[in-house]
């Protein structure tokens, strides 16, 4: 009688069965999506060998062109579901692939099929020692060993507490419903979400009812095959009566998960319903109030709550993804309410809201010196603010950062803080990508992630990458004026002078006051030779008061390209007056003289933006505005300055 070979690989805690397409782990089915299944096998069957990107693609997407961002995706996805204690499985190779690193057991099975006499040599030679299986097929083992490498607080303490356990009850309400959705074919698929900001008749509590908001959307997020719209997109809607079909139809989203906050005395009632956006139907809805327990309890609570949810999925969450949602960052709920209040602060994007963030952050490390996410906060808001000198900016920020991660390496966020200031400060540009990449591995869904990760291919003239990047981080938030701006920066870039142009006019029906919108209009027209628009669209940017300098170089650039001499010359006594007020960018000086056409200035000042460490001087070796000097000994000079690749 013919016997069929079945081949099951053991590595770990875990059992794949290549025929049966299942994976377990303690005999308990782990649930993968079957193009990560597919991956997987690759992978193992191939196990301690490189697979370069390309032959991954092809194994798992024979017949479909995709994206590479698809198959990292995929294996941060593995990543999440293999590791939950931290084992490294999946190793990567920059620039080539993936290898499986972990020792595995692989098993042959004789079932019906193929007779013994008809066995290839090889399976015959490595027959014996055989073991008998529970339905009397013969196993067969080959083993190859691998090694792995205030008082206002104190009066709300309440409130916070209540705050937490309606963060953790919806989140995993939530996320269970979701799951258990996406399983009944019947009712519709439910693979993507957005949180709309949490409504809140109380100003002095609106920081809480925005810290419920965020917190639901990275908890969400934490689960893996669900696009969770990012923060920027959500809160588009903040203060706005929104219809979810609407909104379903303008993210692209399944569901729409809205929710209000009352505060009555130290009481908080929160109220929270799914609706389905293809119909606007209810799918769940629930009411948190009066939560009195200590704060322990509360998040006893909130691990016991996941617990439950698992038991009741017919495939339950993966050991790490229970683990994610139920992360405590801290357990000092005046930290954690001076956190919430930056956050708050941080998203006006103001210099004095800045400052307010940091004060907020460094309370609640004042308070538990070992909040990691505070530490992110901190240096974020140190970054993007301007009250420091540059360098005292930087210092604050990665040294934030660089704590962030000695407390928890797995935080996304801080990954891409530190790789934004090794990119774009130190030139450390094999330090800074190796930082981006495992940002985006932790945290697919990071949209801040992916934006800076394309920036820094932009830099590197990967620019075919880089759109894809930042085109992901639109996808996961799709009304981010940068983001969209990003989009057509790079396609311009690239020379889709046509494409960017649609991109930009599509970001400014956004927001018609977005000043850097104009600006970039100003240089896509440059590059078309259309001055005269490049002009009007700059003189608009001029007008609004905001990145003023930029505005008049790009202006002076623009009238010495189209011939207008005198016009130019003007706007470089502009900046030459205005430097005397309040300082230009080197940078800017540069743009004027270049098209000025007085190369010795443009390379005195360029070399001046080098030495001051401007953040635009990693674009250097592909701007467009510098393209005439390309040619010139000098510019290959400042290149090799940077350390940039020639």
């Amino acid at each position: 009688m013919n016997r069929q070979l079945r081949h099951i690989y053991e590595f770990g805690p875990f059992r794949l069965d290549a025929a049966e397409r299942l994976l377990s782990r303690d005999g308990e089915v782990v649930p993968l999506q079957p193009k990560v299944f597919d991956l997987l096998l690759a992978l193992v069957e191939r196990h301690g060998r490189l697979l370069e990107k390309d032959e991954l693609m092809k194994a798992v997407w024979p017949d479909t062109i995709v994206e590479e961002v698809n198959l990292a995706n995929n294996i941060s996805i593995l990543r999440k579901t293999l590791s939950e204690n931290g084992e490294r499985f999946i190793e990567t190779a920059p620039k080539r692939g993936y290898r499986f690193v972990a020792s595995v057991r692989e098993i042959v099975e004789e079932g019906v099929g193929l007779s013994r006499e008809k066995q290839p040599e090889s399976l015959k030679a490595i027959e014996e020692p055989h073991s008998a299986t529970a339905n009397g097929a013969t196993a067969i083992a080959r083993i190859t060993p691998i090694e792995s490498p205030g008082a206002w607080f104190r009066r709300h303490k309440r409130s916070a507490m209540i705050s937490l356990a309606v963060i953790v009850v919806v989140a995993a309400t939530i996320a269970s419903f979701t799951w258990e959705s996406l399983r009944k074919k019947s009712s519709g698929t439910i693979e993507s979400i957005a949180v709309l900001p949490f409504a809140n008749a109380d100003p002095n509590t609106e920081y809480l009812s925005d810290g419920i908001t965020e917190s639901l959307i990275n908890s969400l997020s934490q689960l893996p095959q669900l696009k969770v719209i990012a923060r920027t997109t959500a809160f588009h809607y903040k203060g706005k009566e929104a219809d979810p079909r609407t909104v379903g139809r303008d993210l692209d989203v399944d569901a729409v998960l809205t929710g209000k906050v009352v505060q009555q005395g130290d009481a908080l009632i929160v109220q929270a319903e799914l609706v389905k956006t293809s119909d606007g139907a209810q799918m769940w809805g629930e009411r948190y109030e009066r939560y009195e327990r200590k704060l322990a309890d509360i998040f006893t609570a909130k691990e016991e709550v996941v617990r439950q949810i698992s038991e009741r999925l017919r495939t339950p969450l993966t050991g790490a993804e229970r683990k994610q949602i139920t992360k405590r960052h801290t357990e000092n709920v005046e930290a954690y309410q001076h956190y919430m209040r930056g956050r708050y602060f941080a998203e006006k994007r103001t210099e004095e809201s800045y400052q307010k963030a940091i004060e907020h952050y460094k309370q609640a490390l004042d308070l538990d010196p070992n909040y990691a996410m505070a530490y992110v906060g901190l240096a974020d808001a140190y970054y993007l603010g301007h009250r420091f000198p540059r360098e005292e900016k930087i210092r604050q920020s990665r040294g934030a950062a660089e704590k962030a991660l000695a407390i928890d390496e797995t935080l996304s966020e801080a990954h891409t803080s530190l790789g934004r200031i090794l990119w774009q400060y130190d030139w450390n540009w094999r330090s800074a990508k190796r930082e981006f990449e495992r940002a985006i591995d932790l945290d697919p869904g990071n949209a801040f992630g992916h934006r800076i990760y394309g920036y820094y291919l932009a830099s590197m003239g990967q620019l075919e990458r880089s759109i894809a990047e930042q085109k992901q981080a639109q996808r996961l938030d799709p009304l981010s004026l940068i983001i969209n701006l990003n989009v057509g920066s790079v396609l311009n870039l690239a020379g889709e002078t046509d494409e960017a142009l649609a991109q930009i006019r599509k970001t400014q029906e956004l927001d018609k006051n977005y000043v850097e919108a104009y600006q970039e209009l100003g240089v896509v027209y440059a590059q078309k030779g259309m001055y005269a628009e490049a002009i009007a669209e700059l003189n608009k940017a001029a007008l609004s008061g905001a990145y003023v300098s930029r505005s008049i170089s790009l202006l002076g650039y623009n009238y010495a390209l189209w011939g207008k001499r005198d016009e130019a010359v003007k706007r470089l006594d502009e900046l030459k007056e205005l430097s005397k007020r309040r300082g230009v960018p080197a940078y800017d000086m540069a743009i004027i003289y270049t098209g000025l056409g007085e190369k010795d200035q443009a390379f005195k000042w360029l070399r001046q933006a080098c030495e001051d460490r401007h953040g635009m001087v990693v674009y250097l070796k592909f701007d467009t505005l510098f393209k005439s000097l390309r040619t010139d000994p000098r510019f290959a000079d400042l290149l090799q300055y940077i350390g940039l690749p020639q």
